[in-house]
């Protein structure tokens, strides 16, 4: 299929993104909508990952940047349409634009150091303020020493690069002589790392301190764009800083201005010829919203598809999302001791409704002993749930009415939930490991019975909530052996004349056929687990095994929700 425009992904550069005539979808109006509302405060604006926000920092850069010429790069994009803004903001103030979603160690030190690093590329890249005789020489000194700074374990040093935005700031103002713009993209990073790695409590008040100097009251600041994931409550991070304003996904200012509109997927779908991929799209993708009822597709999951789609016609749609970042925070959810936030997350991962209190003033350090509803906010602020549009009526008195319903949003986020739940009931019975290396020594030696008890006990306790299908139970049962024989399970690996659920090599001289049937109805288990037993003898998957003395075993496990019939037959040739 040949396109008259590149179409790449993961390009957050927009300079670099408009020079090769890569797909652009136009979110411009942004910068008139931000002048229009927030001319001179500190705006913070959360999303979830992967919606667009690095993308809209380098966008702002390069529209209100003084050292460059962008009259180009915004031809023909809707805001070029508005003469008179252009004329008097496009390329006017000095800008002081840095990312911290680097700033990702696990330890405060070489944390500090990463950042150190981040501020050095901006200066490098603006090295002209050294050589300007407007900046005066206490400002070029302490940034100097910026530069050459060696030692990054002590206070002169913590007590510099927390002034450092502010004396950039100073030196840019001298230059110019005009207010500058400071942009800020994955503010939050550093303390989501300081959580997770037990350093929070000297973050955040490193952070504080850095942020504050350059936000709050700096006469030198004309405005301000943070953009992160969660809204950290502006008593941890932001304080003093009066002129702040924050827009989350819950508010309806700037709620489509990021991630896709639906006439933008429409667009873009005609646009590559791949209108009849749109149900799909939506299935998957889609789900999102913003505001009070604006609905937005994931753009990093539409575009991924598009350019698999573009090689690959009858591609089927992936998890592009959960495979960009970390999902911790899911699987940290499932091992809560909480009943009520289990019976949520089950309840969520079944497809239902959960009603909620939005809580705005988010912090990393809820995360530990979050309750449900910080939890609920948390999971819907970073792109995990999404509000039910329309959530209450005028008959609705079960709820409170400050409460919200929250839903999975669509197929892609309940395949993360659903991973999620089975990944940690397969850690759990591998802790259980006394009983888990007794279900392993059955199966080595061939007690059906034990087999048959311990999966079904397993099976009771099980927290979760899933739809029962054959491939629960074959990742079940796979993981508990990989636990115990490694890279030796093989999983539908090709044998005789078909692939086996389940094939591990015991020993040398030992093999073990599982095959794994579900059965509709609890009258059905012992004839399926028969037929799972014939299946292996029929396609003769131990064929190669047959000639050398060894073990071979055929083992037919039939499941009915939570009930399990094992049977073996063994041979030993």
């Amino acid at each position: 299929m040949k396109l008259n425009f590149a179409f790449s992904v993961g390009i957050s550069d927009f300079l670099t993104l408009r020079k090769i005539n890569n797909y652009y979808v136009d979110k411009t109006q942004f910068i008139e909508e931000l002048l229009n509302h927030e001319p001179n405060v500190v705006s913070m604006i959360t999303r979830p990952r992967r919606f667009g926000k690095t993308l809209m920092q380098s966008m702002l850069d390069n529209f209100f940047n003084i050292n460059l010429d962008s009259k180009a790069i915004f031809e023909g994009l809707s805001i070029a349409k508005n003469k008179d803004l252009c004329a008097q903001w496009m390329n006017q103030y000095p800008v002081i634009s840095i990312s911290l979603k680097e700033i990702n160690s696990e330890s405060y030190e070489p944390s500090l150091y990463k950042l150190l690093y981040e501020l050095k590329s901006y200066l490098y890249k603006n090295y002209y303020i050294f050589d300007s005789t407007k900046v005066i020489p206490p400002i070029k000194a302490e940034l100097n020493s910026l530069i050459s700074t060696k030692s990054i374990g002590n206070d002169d040093f913590e007590h510099l690069l927390a002034n450092s935005l502010f004396l950039i700031s100073t030196a840019l103002y001298q230059h110019w002589n005009k207010q500058i713009v400071i942009l800020i993209d994955e503010y939050d990073t550093p303390i989501n790392y300081a959580k997770i790695y037990d350093y929070f409590p000297k973050m955040v008040s490193f952070m504080r301190n850095f942020l504050g100097q350059a936000l709050k009251d700096n006469p030198y600041l004309k405005f301000s764009v943070v953009t992160g994931c969660l809204r950290i409550a502006k008593e941890s991070i932001f304080t003093g800083v009066n002129n702040f304003i924050c827009h989350s996904i819950n508010h309806n200012i700037y709620a489509d201005k990021f991630g896709f509109l639906e006439q933008e997927v429409d667009q873009l779908l005609a646009d590559t010829r791949l209108i009849n991929k749109k149900s799909i799209i939506k299935e998957w993708y889609d789900g999102y919203v913003f505001g009070d009822n604006t609905e937005i597709y994931c753009p990093w999951d539409v575009l991924n598809y598009v350019r698999t789609l573009l090689t690959i016609k009858d591609a089927q749609p992936e998890s592009y999302w959960i495979n960009s970042s970390s999902n911790d925070i899911i699987i940290n959810s499932f091992k809560s001791d909480d009943k009520t936030i289990i019976e949520a997350l089950q309840n969520l991962t079944a497809g239902q409704s959960v009603a909620s209190k939005i809580e705005q003033n988010i912090t990393y350090d809820m995360l530990k002993n979050a309750d449900l509803n910080q939890l609920l906010s948390i999971l819907y602020f970073t792109g995990y749930l999404t509000k039910v549009p329309n959530t209450l009526s005028n008959n609705d008195v079960c709820r409170d009415v400050n409460d919200v319903l929250l839903k999975i949003p669509n197929k892609e986020i309940q395949f993360i939930f659903k991973k999620s739940l089975l990944d940690t009931f397969i850690l759990l019975a591998k802790n259980n490991l006394e009983n888990s290396n007794k279900l392993i020594d059955a199966f080595i030696n061939g007690k059906p019975q034990f087999v048959t008890e311990y999966l079904t006990d397993l099976l009771i306790k099980c927290i979760s909530c899933f739809d029962y299908h054959e491939n629960f139970y074959h990742a079940l049962v796979s993981g508990i052996l990989i636990s115990k024989f490694n890279n030796a399970v093989k999983t539908n690996d090709e044998k005789g004349l078909g692939r086996p659920d389940i094939f591990v090599q015991v020993s040398q001289n030992h093999f073990m056929f599982i095959e794994i049937k579900h059965a509709q109805s609890e009258a059905e288990l012992s004839t399926l687990a028969k037929k799972a037993l014939r299946q292996i003898h029929d396609c003769q998957y131990d064929a190669a095994f047959r000639f050398s003395k060894c073990t071979i075993q055929h083992w037919g496990l039939a499941f009915y929700k939570k009930m399990c019939i094992a049977l073996v037959n063994q041979s030993n040739t």
